[in-house]
């Protein structure tokens, strides 16, 4: 039990981090004005649809058998392979996602007192979430590569130093343009961040 404990500490911490800047963008779009927390959540939850679908489902299945090929040749063939399928998914629905925001938000979220105007900003902060799409996804399989690999520490650091990129650009963006859309941007550049070094780390390895 002590041991589990020990190993599920670092995806513990993982977590809490993306917990976190998620509380400090909720309490940032509360200062933008009204209706601001009801775009960014909205705008978010229709990005982690296709995260859902693509990242994490292909992290969660492949996990097993990283697990089983660590400390072989396969290890790494078979993670690059997985990589590029996410990537080749991802990216496509990603750009569809991105030049067809309006008619998604409009066709679920253009009712009742969600007006037009309201819709259009969802809509933009979705192409900006939508971004960095791939970037998320392969974060989401990278972290099972290092979790596989026993490299836990390493994923969870480049994870927590993202959050703390995001947040801190959040703040700074926000007093230089006090506008919702601010929030989704520094959401994906701390994501792109995240992405980026995961993959560079695992390169290198």
């Amino acid at each position: 039990m002590h041991t589990v404990a020990l190993r599920s500490m670092p995806r513990t911490i993982g977590l809490g981090s993306t917990q976190l800047l998620m509380v400090v963008l909720l309490g940032l779009a509360s200062k933008l004005g009204e209706g601001a927390i009801t775009i960014l959540q909205f705008s978010y939850n229709l990005q982690s649809v296709p995260l859902a679908l693509v990242g994490a489902s292909y992290s969660v299945a492949v996990f097993p058998t990283l697990a089983k090929l660590w400390g072989t040749p396969e290890f790494r063939i078979h993670a690059q392979h997985t990589i590029k399928i996410v990537l080749a998914l991802s990216i496509p629905i990603a750009t569809l996602m991105f030049f067809s925001a309006d008619w998604i938000v409009h066709l679920l979220l253009a009712i009742g007192k969600f007006s037009p105007v309201d819709a259009a900003v969802t809509a933009q902060g979705l192409r900006i979430f939508i971004f960095s799409l791939p970037f998320q996804a392969i974060t989401l399989l990278l972290l099972r590569a290092f979790y596989a690999a026993e490299r836990a520490t390493v994923a969870v650091s480049v994870s927590v130093l993202g959050a703390c990129v995001a947040i801190l650009c959040a703040y700074v963006f926000a007093s230089l343009w006090p506008t919702i859309l601010v929030l989704p941007a520094a959401y994906s550049v701390g994501m792109i961040l995240t992405g980026t070094a995961l993959l560079i780390l695992f390169l290198r390895s």
